[in-house]
C-alpha cells in the first residue's frame, strides 16, 4: 500500500535538513544547515556550513555556495539557479517557483 506524503508545512523559513532537530543548528537565530552542528562543517570561516564545504560533494564551480548536487548528482534543470537537492526530481517540490529543499514532502520535514 502507498503511503501518502503530507503537505509541506510552510511557516515563512526555508525546509533545510536539521530544522526539525536532525542536524539542528547551535547557532542561535540562523537557519539550520548540514552540518552547523559540525557533522559536516564548513571549512570556510564565516560562511554557513553546507553539504560538501569540506568536499564530500565539492562544488566545481568557484565561489558559488557548495550544495548537493552542483557537481551533477542532483545536478539542476533550471539554468541560472542554484543546485538544490530534488531540483531534478527527487525530492521535487510540490509549490511552484519555491526552491526545492529537501524535506519540502516530508522525509526531513520542516517542523515549526
Amino acid at each position: 500500500m502507498a503511503k501518502s506524503v503530507p503537505a509541506p508545512k510552510i511557516t515563512g523559513e526555508p525546509a533545510l535538513v536539521g530544522n526539525s532537530g536532525l542536524f539542528d543548528s547551535e547557532i542561535p537565530g540562523e537557519p539550520a544547515l548540514v552540518g552547523n552542528s559540525g557533522l559536516f562543517d564548513s571549512e570556510i570561516p564565516g560562511e554557513p556550513a553546507l553539504v560538501g564545504n569540506f568536499g564530500l560533494f565539492d562544488s566545481e564551480i568557484t565561489g558559488e555556495p557548495v550544495l548537493v548536487g552542483n557537481f551533477g548528482l542532483f545536478d539542476s534543470e533550471i539554468p541560472g539557479e542554484p543546485v538544490l537537492v530534488g531540483n531534478s526530481g527527487l525530492f521535487d517540490s510540490e509549490i511552484t517557483g519555491e526552491p526545492v529543499l529537501i524535506g519540502n514532502f516530508g522525509l526531513f520535514e520542516f517542523f515549526n
